[in-house]
């Protein structure tokens, strides 16, 4: 049973970083971003505003992303 618990522990806090990477990068496609190297680059001002204000709306994407939640 042990066993069992910490693996379904493992696999969540896996699953949350692989969310986190994830939402970024379909964030920054949606706002006719470029995604390279981590970093999404989106020449319109007030589309990147947008991405950072949508991106840094979940706390916990916040504590992921601090260099680009940090004035929000």
């Amino acid at each position: 049973m042990t066993i069992m618990i910490v693996g379904v522990t493992t696999i969540i806090s896996q699953t949350h970083k692989v969310y986190a990477d994830n939402k970024a990068k379909d964030l920054c496609s949606q706002y006719d971003g470029e995604w390279n190297n981590g970093k999404c680059k989106i020449k319109n001002d007030e589309d990147k505003t947008d991405y950072e204000d949508e991106l840094c709306d979940d706390p916990k994407d916040t504590k992921k992303y601090p260099k680009i939640c940090k004035d929000n």
